[in-house]
């Protein structure tokens, strides 16, 4: 597991990123093999995440997922489905085989997202998202310049505590006292970091996903 998100104690999202080659085919067998392991943890939902070019066949597994998750077909057909797709990666058949049934009741919460979005799209939408949250957090700030390099100053307190040795966390709390940082201390902190930013292109989007991660209180990133 990449990240997790925790709410009130419970897991509500845990999430694995497969990053690759824009462009790169991204297989059945890569997505399976993902969630065996993913879904060895408990959560509300889980999701795998890729900017690889979704095959014919991960097309056909999102589609299976989405039919477990809403009991549209019988529970054997969905694992027929999946056993088929995987006719060619023997190895991820055996690894599906050992699985019990909590992780196929699990799966029926399980998501593959495939953003394929240039790294240009990612940059703007993360500043994006960074300004709205910053606005909320201190109405005061409203440069998009002061954006930009928050962002990157929260990628960095984002890969310091994930590299660090020891609770790999971010409390809500914590979050948003970084949201409000000033922007003079926050090119300080990265110069003594000597962070140099291009900022992150594929892991970006992953490591700060959508609003619901920026704007609502008691929530926490968790780095495994």
């Amino acid at each position: 597991m990449d990240f997790e998100i925790i709410e009130g104690g419970r897991g509500v999202i845990a999430a694995q990123v497969k990053g690759g080659v824009a462009g790169s085919p991204f297989s059945p067998g890569d997505a399976v093999r993902i969630l065996v392991g993913l879904l060895r943890n408990d959560s509300d939902r889980y999701l795998v995440i890729t900017n690889r070019k979704a095959s014919a066949g991960v097309r056909a597994l999102r589609e299976l997922l989405v039919q477990h998750a809403v009991g549209g077909e019988p529970a054997d057909r969905i694992r027929d489905g999946i056993y088929r797709l995987l006719d060619r990666s023997e190895r991820v058949r055996q690894l599906l085989s050992a699985v019990d049934d909590t992780w196929w009741e699990r799966l029926r919460r399980a998501s593959i997202v495939v953003d394929t979005r240039e790294s240009d799209e990612v940059d703007e939408c993360v500043r994006e998202l960074v300004r709205t949250a910053r606005r909320h957090a201190d109405p005061s700030s409203v440069g998009w310049d002061a954006a930009d390099l928050v962002s990157k100053y929260l990628v960095a307190v984002t890969l310091d505590i994930a590299t660090g040795e020891h609770d790999h966390h971010l409390s809500g709390d914590d979050l948003a006292s970084h949201l409000r940082v000033n922007p003079e201390v926050a090119r300080s902190v990265l110069r003594a970091k000597e962070w140099r930013f291009i900022f992150c292109r594929r892991r970006a989007a992953p490591m700060l996903p959508g609003g619901r991660f920026w704007t609502r209180s008691g929530r926490f990133w968790r780095h495994r």
